[in-house]
């Protein structure tokens, strides 16, 4: 991939369409489970053209208005979001694993004026829509529109096809013209894992930019590895979320093909793994634990994987040992640390053999990190751990409707307040701990949950676990485990000694053990506490009655 197309481009449209044509007929989405293909570069920019056209001539859409997409992953991700760029708006992704509410609230907070989704979600769409005052169009990708309720009749509704009535070629130059350093192209909303979720907004010359450095990075880290260029990428991570969003865009600058799975399955995955030979692998800290253990891996020839990168959450260090016995040929696993604020990518590993374990890797090319204790304000000493705050030229220009959070995300040097706590190596290495806001103060003593999460996952009979702190009258706050079994035979008594007879007296599972069927976790594998301490006071609460 030659960098020039980058320094050339002006907007994110500019260079997504500049990529779709230099890659032209190359396979870009190929079906998981057939093989066939399912869509090319070339119907790629063709697609974001048409709808494009669509949306400036059809829709009327103004400059800076918000289209959403409420779909599952699919060949029409990236045209909307193209497309929309084109037409001089902004794109916001919604999870199709959204409630109703969950729905009505992005499209009324985003203001979004086009909605592009599938026949499935329809119902969702027509329940909100008299809620969304905004909402005036919704396109549909997969057949014919159905019968629309009476809640929907105000509602322009369109099917994909419609699009064929449109020009191929690239919008003319808009009025007001695109401004690349104050206008939106990207409108992501973060995780939500405390309070509502936000709108987090990025500028095309902040979103290139972060492509740019992470492009740049990527090559030199290649010309350190003997690898053969691949021409496969598989994903199964969710393209609305900025992870998995970020994993496809990689894709497409590479002019890779795609595995398209409707769905996710460990098996069909191995399979995938084998029949393409794949080298590298991209998933979050559950999907590592699973391939580190579970007995299926052993059927499928996995011996092409040579890297294998994870991020969302940490990754602890007894998973990452397995995995490099387990996969003998495996080079390295690579860690990396972002945030929907920086897009994705902060730091990543350079893949060298003298990187610590746990590390999450080097900042990126003008990416500044400091380590400050959160209490005093004042800059930690090398290697001592406190917050990680991060000041970077592609950082977002601020939260969507929300200026008080945003100057309350940033100190007076404009660095950005992570809530994430960790240290930096003299070699530059970042090291995560864990979260301020996750971590149990037991009579004053900090007990970070990952800590006894990583004892937890070693335990026999136990398939995964989440650690919160729940009141205590004596001590604060004390450790409570929430434990998916492995083994009918695990007990709360086995859980509980394990960890006391490995961690301190005050790390202890005080709060007791609570057996679930599965840990809650967002798209990117981060645990979902909130979700868990609310599972928690419920019971309690039922308990009293």
């Amino acid at each position: 991939m030659d960098p020039e197309i980058f320094l050339k481009a002006k907007t994110f449209h500019e260079l997504a369409l500049a990529l779709f044509k230099v890659h032209g007929d190359k396979p870009a989405y190929i079906n998981g489970h057939d093989g066939s293909t399912i869509s090319t570069y070339a119907d790629l920019y063709v697609n974001s053209n048409r709808f494009a056209h669509f949306l400036v001539s059809h829709a009327g859409l103004k400059h800076q208005q918000v289209v959403a997409s409420l779909l599952p992953n699919c060949e029409h991700f990236f045209p909307v979001h193209v497309g929309t760029s084109a037409a001089g708006g902004v794109f916001t992704g919604i999870s199709t694993q959204f409630t109703p509410h969950e729905v009505r609230y992005q499209l009324t907070n985003s203001n979004a004026v086009v909605v592009v989704t599938q026949r499935s979600y329809l119902p969702v769409i027509f329940e909100v829509a008299p809620h969304c005052p905004d909402l005036k169009i919704v396109m549909v990708i997969d057949g014919r529109v159905p019968e629309v309720p009476q809640s929907g009749a105000h509602l322009r509704i369109f099917d994909w096809d419609h699009l064929r009535n449109f020009s191929v070629n690239p919008v003319p130059a808009l009025y007001p013209p695109i401004d690349p350093i104050n206008d939106l192209c990207w409108l992501p909303y973060s995780s939500g894992t405390t309070g509502l979720p936000k709108g987090v907004m990025h500028t095309h010359k902040g979103y290139l930019l972060h492509y740019l450095l992470v492009i740049k990075n990527a090559i030199q880290n290649a010309s350190n590895l003997d690898l053969a260029e691949s021409t496969h990428s598989l994903l199964f991570l969710p393209f609305y979320h900025a992870m998995g969003f970020f994993s496809v865009w990689s894709a497409h600058i590479r002019g890779h093909a795609l595995i398209l799975l409707d769905k996710f399955h460990f098996s069909t995955v191995l399979g995938l793994v084998q029949k393409y030979k794949l080298q590298a692998l991209a998933g979050v800290p559950s999907l590592l634990h699973r391939l580190a253990r579970d007995p299926a891996v052993e059927k499928y020839d996995l011996s092409s994987i040579r890297v294998i990168s994870s991020g969302g959450s940490k990754l602890d260090d007894e998973t990452a040992a397995k995995m490099k016995q387990r996969f003998p040929n495996l080079i390295k696993i690579a860690q990396g640390y972002g945030m929907t604020e920086f897009v994705t990518i902060i730091t990543v590993s350079d893949l060298s053999p003298d990187e610590p374990v746990g590390s999450c890797g080097k900042a990126l090319e003008h990416v500044s990190i400091k380590i400050v204790n959160p209490e005093t304000e004042q800059k930690c000493p090398e290697g001592f751990t406190g917050e990680i705050r991060v000041k970077a030229p592609y950082v977002m220009k601020g939260y969507w409707r929300a200026s008080k959070a945003t100057s309350e995300s940033f100190d007076n040097e404009g660095y950005y307040k992570t809530g994430d706590i960790g240290r930096v190596t003299p070699s530059g290495y970042l090291i995560i701990t864990d979260r301020i806001k996750d971590l149990i103060k037991v009579k004053g003593l900090q007990v970070p949950p990952a800590e006894i999460e990583e004892v937890l996952l070693d335990c026999p009979g136990l398939a995964d676990a989440a650690v919160v702190g729940v009141p205590d009258a004596t001590h604060g706050e004390i450790p409570k485990a929430f434990v998916v079994k492995a083994s009918d035979d695990l007990t709360e008594e086995i859980v509980v000694n394990y960890v006391a007879e490995r961690l301190s007296h005050y790390k202890h599972l005080k709060g007791g053990v609570h057996f679930i069927d599965e840990i809650p976790r967002t798209p990117a594998g981060k645990i979902q506490r909130r979700v868990l301490r609310d599972l928690h006071d419920d019971n309690k609460n039922k308990a009293k009655l």
